[in-house]
């Protein structure tokens, strides 16, 4: 009845044959033995074709093809639970904190692929990591995050925050001290700190822009130790 379906992600199997009729000129009307044939990758940001098959009692077959699109259709979004610093020498590792969930295949973590070409956990610094992920529609979502090596002391303060890679929407707002979750001016034996103005921040984030940002939170104790926190924002 319609050469576009548009429907929610979350729609139930059946509502994908919602006005789909077929008629034989021996059978009469085969619409209850309609069945969808296939649903093709997405051709556009949120659309994809799906094909519909009916077989007759003589085995004939038939198929007709529409546009179906999901009106509520995003792409997979990665979720990170720890920080992403390491000790030199340490075994770097991300599958113990990063995952995948898309709104068609639900978790698709163990399809994450991982590619770190200039990571030397020997050596101290800041190496980027590209992760990626392809749903079952063939959409591909992929992220650079920012892996830390570096020698913490009994000294050393600590960042802790409530999320290490989050979402915003283009153009809304977005305030980065909300993701402070705790600051310690040690990590061990330390005390909390609740005045986290003295934390500074550095970013070149601009909600106003699509793309990938660093938000980089450090603070610097009493006796001159300082820690970083990165937080990675993804503006689509």
């Amino acid at each position: 009845d319609s050469d576009v379906l548009e429907i929610s992600v979350h729609t139930k199997d059946e509502k994908l044959l919602s006005g789909v009729t077929a008629l034989d000129n021996k059978d009469g009307d085969l619409s209850a033995q309609v069945a969808v044939k296939s649903i093709s990758k997405l051709v556009g940001k949120d659309t994809a074709k799906i094909t519909y098959i009916v077989f007759d009692s003589a085995d004939n077959m038939a198929t007709a093809t529409r546009t179906l699109r999901y009106t509520d259709y995003k792409k997979a979004e990665f979720r990170l639970s720890k920080p992403l610093v390491f000790e030199p020498g340490a075994t770097v590792t991300l599958k113990d904190r990063l995952s995948a969930h898309d709104v068609i295949d639900g978790d698709i973590t163990p399809a994450i692929k991982i590619t770190a070409t200039a990571l030397n956990n020997t050596t101290e610094g800041t190496y980027p990591v590209a992760v990626q992920v392809t749903n079952s529609l063939g959409d591909t979502s992929a992220v650079s995050l920012t892996v830390t090596i570096k020698k913490h002391g009994i000294y050393d303060p600590y960042i802790e925050l409530t999320d290490y890679l989050v979402y915003a929407d283009k153009g809304a707002s977005f305030e980065p001290m909300e993701y402070i979750k705790s600051v310690w001016d040690m990590k061990q034996g330390g005390k909390e700190i609740f005045s986290w103005g003295d934390v500074a921040l550095e970013t070149d984030l601009d909600t106003g822009v699509s793309g990938e940002y660093d938000v980089k939170y450090t603070y610097t104790n009493e006796k001159g130790y300082s820690y970083s926190a990165i937080l990675t924002v993804v503006v689509q």
